[in-house]
């Protein structure tokens, strides 16, 4: 069985590439049976984020990011199969 349950999109991530839709369709011609979206949860404190991020978001920035990809992900489900795991 092939299973990730950490995954990343450039269109969430900045140190990831690639839209989540791509990810999660290129994860199912790959076979993969179980496949977790992980994008970053909001982070409000400078330690807990990347470079990139340190000088150029806020936590709001965060916060709407993070309610996009939920909303896009559940979006996503077309198929009585996927399962999304948050």
């Amino acid at each position: 069985m092939v299973v990730s349950l950490h995954s990343h999109s450039g269109q969430y991530c900045k140190h990831a590439k690639g839209n989540l839709e791509d990810v999660v369709k290129r994860a199912i011609e790959k076979g993969f049976e179980i496949y977790g979206l992980s994008e970053h949860m909001p982070r409000y404190r400078d330690c807990d984020l990347y470079p990139e991020e340190v000088f150029s978001f806020s936590f709001l920035f965060f916060s709407f990011l993070f309610f996009s990809f939920l909303l896009f992900s559940i979006s996503m489900i077309k198929n009585e199969n996927v399962i999304i795991l948050f």
